[in-house]
């Protein structure tokens, strides 16, 4: 069963921020990025893979060939993209927060 996969606010501005950094230096390398991880959020739908999340209730898909990784959460019909990773971020200090519901 194909599942809708729908981005937050949050990972898509995130996705935006993250893209827009790597365009300061590499115009390929950001649309690469874009590309590789819009495709694999869509991917989510047909197989929605990944590792228990770091945060109840979420999932974690590593990006192949890249330090990215997207956060997302399952329903019966839909795949959420909650988050957009790179590993060098403060995972702790954003996974963890409890306070700001925002992120998520």
């Amino acid at each position: 069963m194909k599942r809708q996969v729908v981005w937050s606010e949050c990972a898509s501005r995130e996705l935006e921020r993250q893209v827009r950094y790597i365009l300061q230096e590499n115009k390929d390398a950001a649309l690469k990025i874009a590309r590789l991880v819009r495709e694999t959020g869509q991917k989510l739908g047909d197989r929605p893979i990944g590792r228990s999340g770091r945060k109840s209730g979420t999932y974690e898909r590593v990006l192949s060939g890249s330090s990215y990784i997207l956060v997302f959460s399952l329903e019966a019909r839909t795949v959420t993209i909650l988050y957009v990773f790179h590993s060098a971020q403060d995972w702790q200090h954003i996974m963890m927060s409890d306070e700001d519901d925002s992120l998520y």
